[in-house]
């Protein structure tokens, strides 16, 4: 059992990363789907290319454990609740938290 424990926690660390880049994935497509009416496509594509910079940064070690655990909590909260639009602040927000 222990055995199996093991070989299943160096299994979870090896992969990791790519578990973080789906779920940003995931995360990604719902901040979308919430978008409000009004967004910018430039706006879109700055929030898109941010998600992208973060999933990038923990792929290469370069990401902070504070920032991407605030990260997670504005995420969270964005998106608890159910379906509902974003305001554009919630997005210039969710930006600039993604880029830290």
């Amino acid at each position: 059992m222990i055995l199996l424990l093991g070989v299943g926690s160096v299994v979870f660390l090896v992969k990791a990363k790519d578990l973080f880049g789906w779920m940003m994935g995931e995360l990604e497509a719902q901040v979308m789907e919430s978008l409000p009416a009004n967004i910018s496509e430039a706006e879109t594509l700055e929030l898109s290319a941010a998600f992208d910079a973060v999933v990038e940064a923990v792929r290469e070690d370069r990401a902070s454990p504070l920032a991407l655990q605030e990260l997670q909590s504005m995420l969270r909260e964005s998106l608890e609740g159910g379906p509902k639009r974003l305001s554009r602040e919630e997005v210039q927000d969710l930006i600039e938290a993604l880029d830290r």
